[in-house]
């Protein structure tokens, strides 16, 4: 979709809800904390859209919260800490509410060593994406309530392989 801003002419990005994934947030909340620099916040904005575009319903605290997301930074410093102390945090309430999905999303979930320290220790963790997967939230949100067990992966160093 094109519009024009003065002179310039501008492309618009549509974004639709898949039929099959429309009403999977019904009845259900989310958080998302954000980390970092402005694109994140770009990024959480595009993902709560899209959560509010599921039907879930955004939520301040986390204890209320279906789905939390660390929307992630790699580039400031004492970032990646402080998400770690936050896993750590939310492991007791992921305890308590064990269908709540955890997930780690943005440019630190895409370095294969975090991804790595995730698997090993904080297993507890349900999802981790990049930022270049944004756009599948609602298949990996989906892939999560599917498959309780399995931690749900999709960057770009390790990619969960379909039969």
């Amino acid at each position: 979709m094109q519009k024009k801003r003065g002179k310039e002419e501008v492309e618009y990005n549509q974004f639709q809800i898949d039929e099959q994934f429309q009403g999977l947030g019904n009845g259900r909340k989310f958080y998302i904390r954000t980390y970092g620099c402005q694109m994140n916040e770009h990024d959480t904005e595009v993902m709560a859209g899209i959560f509010m575009a599921l039907g879930y319903e955004p939520t301040n605290s986390t204890e209320d919260a279906n789905v939390i997301l660390l929307n992630t930074c790699a580039i400031r410093e004492n970032a990646e800490n402080k998400v770690f102390g936050e896993l750590g945090h939310l492991k007791a309430l992921k305890r308590e509410k064990p269908d709540l999905i955890l997930g780690v999303c943005g440019c630190m979930s895409q370095e294969e060593s975090v991804v790595n320290r995730i698997l090993k220790k904080h297993p507890f963790v349900d999802l981790i994406f990049g930022t270049h997967n944004i756009h599948r939230l609602p298949e990996l949100l989906s892939e999560c309530y599917l498959s309780k067990k399995e931690m749900v992966i999709e960057v770009w160093s390790k990619r969960r392989r379909r039969d």
